[in-house]
């Protein structure tokens, strides 16, 4: 394997930095079964969910939220620990991570202590309640702690 100087100490590079036409190039790095997938080994095993549909009337405990700042504004992320499997990105899981930047995460949320910060995580006996209505912009939908 090539060498380096970093901080005035020579160490192993990868190759990929000296050589990128070699067998260690990211492409084949990736597809390599000597290569763990982070989100299995490292992860928290949370599936980000894209279809808030099938919590509805879901029992389940939210462990954690917190704000974050999205293109269109603030918006909160949930993880949940589900009662029964959810089908998401093609397999079956318990464990659900929910973003929502509308009114009904918002009030939940906003004024409420985290888990890890002293306060309790929630039980929603009802999973998810959705709310169609039409604004100015036209259709909308808010969804609420069930």
């Amino acid at each position: 394997m090539a060498k380096r100087a970093t901080d005035d100490v020579t160490t192993d590079a990868v190759d990929v930095y000296v050589n990128p036409g070699s067998e260690m190039d990211f492409a084949s790095l990736a597809q390599s079964p000597d290569v763990a997938d982070s989100a299995e080994e490292l992860g928290d095993g949370f599936v980000l969910l894209d279809e808030k549909d099938s919590l509805i009337g879901v029992d389940m405990v939210i462990t954690d939220w917190r704000e974050n700042l999205g293109d269109f504004g603030p918006y909160y992320s949930a993880t949940a620990v589900l009662s029964r499997p959810v089908f998401v990105n093609g397999a079956h899981t318990v464990k659900v991570r929910i973003n929502d930047g509308g009114h009904g995460f918002r009030t939940a949320f906003e004024d409420r202590t985290r888990p890890q910060d002293g306060g309790k995580m929630l039980r929603c006996r009802n999973g998810l309640r959705k709310s169609e209505y039409t604004n100015e912009h036209g259709p909308a939908v808010t969804w609420y702690i069930g």
